[in-house]
């Protein structure tokens, strides 16, 4: 964690916790900062979208000081931890949902299966004006620079 400057941690998994923030300090994670745990299972199926909220939040605090990296983490590391971080680029860069997944697909293996994609399809709906009547014509393209600015500032992901 130290070497690659992980400074939050974000874990989405009931059956391997995050070990307490003290724990790690002291094993050489001196530069932690936060743990948020969300206690889900590997059910795909289970109700995740009242706590995306939360976990963008969390994202995006970490990332207002560019110093800061956080690492979002579940057990398998394609489902929920995927999950979250499309969340926080749909809410939080305006990403489309497709663009989020294309994006975090080319990254690392990816298993959002049917029930988790509805909850982040309602995700996005709810996070982001339902603007397809008021694009002008051109306004496609400016959506896909606004993305690819988005990437360049981006790490490579670590899940």
């Amino acid at each position: 964690l130290e070497r690659l400057g992980i400074t939050h941690i974000l874990s989405c998994s009931a059956t391997d916790p995050a070990p307490p923030i003290a724990r790690l300090r002291t094993a050489g994670a001196a530069s932690l900062d936060a743990i948020m745990q969300r206690s889900w299972g590997e059910d795909q199926a289970q109700p995740i979208i009242h706590q995306l909220g939360e976990c963008c939040d969390f994202i995006a605090d970490c990332l207002t000081v560019p110093t800061r990296r956080v690492l979002v983490v579940c057990k398998t590391g394609a489902t929920l931890s995927v999950a979250c971080v499309a969340a926080y680029l749909v809410s939080r860069k305006g990403w489309s949902l497709k663009q989020a997944v294309e994006y975090l697909e080319s990254q690392r293996d990816v298993n959002i299966g049917v029930s988790l994609k509805s909850q982040l399809e309602l995700w996005e709906s709810l996070t982001k004006p339902n603007s397809d009547d008021a694009k002008l014509p051109g306004d496609e393209a400016e959506e896909t620079s606004a993305c690819d600015e988005d990437l360049q500032e981006l790490p490579p992901l670590s899940l």
